[in-house]
Formats: structure tokens, sequence, C-alpha cells
């Protein structure tokens, strides 16, 4: 369930440009069971639990934000300011498939959250500008359970600077800033021991820059990033005997991390267009000297398009190098390194026809040689499904899609 009242009034003077508010509401009930459309896995082992006899969880999330921002200009400086809040109320249960009454819910973590920001904009120049922020948030947590609380003042900044030569086709920019992070909630109640303040508080400082180049038929990008983390979350896995895997309780380490994306774009004709790209990650968990989980392998790609009038058609290959640098059954909330993985590459083919200004088509096949890979950053297999909860699940196969998009 949601919902949402946001309202805006503009050009209120020559200083104030806008004022904007916001609220808005959302309800989510998450029923997962494992035998209303199913026959449970009885073959199974009797340890992996609720997935033996068929069981069920129920997980709900009521969640209030509200916003408030004001936009200002005068001469060379702009701004906008304003205050935020979240409120997020957690509840949740579990049981067996013959479970009579069925358990209540049971209220577990409460989040509160308030915060003010304010981000400005000086032009220096027609050619140069600074850009600055920050933030600060207040977290207040609450077990409803065992009546822990945390509380965490979270302090957020950061700077950058833009340079444009327009006559050339150039732009320019390079920033630095720091931001700071309280546990999720996941990560609190799942691999936090049960206490709320057993995790500190997880602080990166990134430098970011990067540049933009157009002449002619001629475009070209990159952006690089280079980051340190203090106590950053590392949640350790553990493989069973049975085929299930168990989640450790996390712990804090420091961690180096950087990247880099760069591209070249031309255009052949006045109607063939191509252009070809690259990405890489690094990550270091510098407290043990050996690489940081869930990193993706490098990665290119290119692409050919071909439009004319109301028509396109376009041709997409993507590589993917394998991946050598895990750190074995580690990772965060939602995934961990299983192993080293294979490179792979996939090609797909798309066609596009607009019909009208309001309506148009488009068909395509993804992985159009059929190949069987799997991404390096995936999910494993759930013991629920009756899978091993350390394999890794291929991609699809070829895929034919088709859409039509109406815009009115």
């Amino acid at each position: 369930e949601s919902l949402g009242l946001h309202a805006e009034q503009k050009n209120i003077t020559d200083v104030i440009k806008k004022v904007e508010a916001q609220i808005d509401y959302s309800y989510n009930d998450h029923v997962m069971d494992n035998f209303k459309l199913r026959t449970p896995p009885m073959a199974m082992n009797m340890n992996m639990g609720m997935s033996m006899g068929g069981g069920a969880m129920e997980v709900t999330r009521r969640t209030i934000n509200a916003r408030t921002a004001v936009t200002t200009e005068w001469g060379n400086f702009s701004a906008i300011s304003g205050v935020d809040s979240q409120h997020n109320q957690h509840a949740g249960n579990m049981y067996m498939r013959d479970a009579n009454p069925i358990p209540p819910l049971k209220r577990d973590l409460e989040y509160q959250s308030y915060g003010a920001f304010t981000e400005w904009t000086y032009t220096l120049s027609p050619e140069t500008k600074w850009v600055a922020g920050g933030r600060i948030d207040q977290v207040k947590v609450n077990h409803a359970a065992n009546d822990q609380q945390r509380k965490d003042t979270n302090p957020n900044a950061f700077v950058r600077i833009e340079h444009a030569l327009p006559e050339h086709g150039l732009k320019t920019y390079a920033g630095i800033g720091y931001v700071e992070r309280s546990p999720d909630y996941w990560e609190i109640s799942r691999v936090s021991k049960g206490q709320l303040n057993y995790l500190d508080t997880e602080k990166t400082t990134q430098l970011d820059l990067g540049f933009e180049f157009e002449q002619g038929a001629l475009t070209s990008w990159a952006s690089a990033y280079a980051g340190l983390i203090d106590d950053f979350i590392l949640v350790p896995y553990q493989s069973n005997p049975n085929g299930s895997v168990s989640i450790l309780p996390a712990r804090s380490i420091d961690a180096t991390i950087a990247g880099a994306e760069a591209g070249i774009g031309y255009h052949l004709t006045d109607h063939l267009q191509t252009d070809l790209s690259a990405m890489y990650a690094w990550g270091k968990n510098t407290s043990d000297g050996k690489p940081l989980p869930q990193i993706a392998p490098l990665e290119g790609r290119f692409n050919l398009r071909y439009v004319q009038d109301r028509y396109s058609l376009g041709l997409l290959w993507r590589a993917v190098a394998k991946q050598n640098r895990i750190s074995l059954n580690e990772g965060n909330i939602v995934g961990y390194d299983i192993g080293k993985s294979k490179g792979f590459s996939t090609l797909a083919i798309n066609a596009a026809y607009q019909y009208s200004p309001t309506l148009d088509f488009a068909v395509g096949i993804d992985n159009l040689l059929d190949k069987a890979y799997a991404e390096h950053l995936n999910k494993s297999g759930a013991a629920l499904f009756g899978y091993a909860a350390n394999e890794q699940f291929n991609n699809s196969g070829r895929n034919y899609w088709a859409r039509v998009s109406m815009k009115f």
C-alpha cells in the first residue's frame, strides 16, 4: 500500500525560486511460504529447517517519509537546502505448515532518522563553477524485543569543481566526498549477534574525477574513483555438510576501493553510430591483506546502431573477463564470493519502429548465440528451492522479447 502527497511553488520572489514539500507512506506485507503452491522437498535433510515439512515467513515494513526544501538564487550563488525524515517499523513471524494458530506478527526493529542538508553552487566564471554540499543525519534504532537502543549522528559532505571549454567540446570535473552510514535493518537483524551496537558506522572518503569530450563526429568520456572505507561491514558465510549455508556474525574492516570507466563513440555516417566502452572495479581488504569480496570483473561493451527516420537497428556485444580476485565465503548481506568466475561474451540484437509521436514498437533477441554463462555477482541457490545454497545460477539462454510503448 502506498500513498503520497507532493506540492511545490515556483518563482516566489527573485531570490526564492522554489519551495517544495512531500510526504509519503508505504506498507509492505511480504508473505513467503514453501508449501501452498508446491510440494516441499521432503527427502532433504531435516537440519534444513522450514524447507522440510513446509514453512512460512511473513515480514512487514511500514515507512513514512517527509521532506521539505527551498531553492534560492542570488548573483552567482544558488542553493538547495532543507530537512527530511524517515520512520521505519519492521515486524515479522515464522511458522511451520501445520501451525495452528498462526503466530501473530512481532515488532522487532524501529528506525527513525532526521536529516538536514544543503547544496551550494558558485559560478566562478562562464567556464568554471564550484559545487559543495553537506548533510547531517540523526539515526535512532529501537529493538522492541529486547529493549535495546542505538543512536548515531552521521555527517556527510562533498566539494566538486567543474570546468568547461565549450569551444573545444570539453567538460571536466573533480571532487572529494565523505559519507557515513549506520548498519541497515538486515545487517543488524542478521549479522550483529542480536546487538544493536555491535557494528560501527561505515565511513567512506572518496575522490572522483572525469571528463567528457565532443568534437564533430567523435565523442569520448572517462571517469575514475578511489576511496578509503573505515569500518566496512564484512559478512562471512559458512558452508554446512548438508549443503546449506550459514551467515556468520559480521565484522568491521578497513578497505580501499578504486575503479574507472571509459568510452569512445563515433558517427560513421549520418545514420550509423558506434561506441566502445570498458569498466573496471578493484577493492582490497587492507585489514587482512586480501581482495575485497563482491567486486565485478572487467567488462567491455560494443554498440552499433543504425537510425533512419522512424526505424532503428541495434547490436550489442558484451565481453566480461574472468574474476580471480575473490575472498572465498565472504561478502555482504545479499551475496558472497562462492568461487572464481569464468569470462564470457554475449551478443544481442534489437529493432525499433516509431509509429507515431505517442506509439512505438520494439523487438529483440538477447543472448543471440544461446551461451551458458553466469555473472560473478550472482545470487546463490536457495535451500528453500531444493538446490544447494552454494550453487550459482546461469543467466537465461536465448531470449526473445517485444515491447509496445505509448506516451500520452
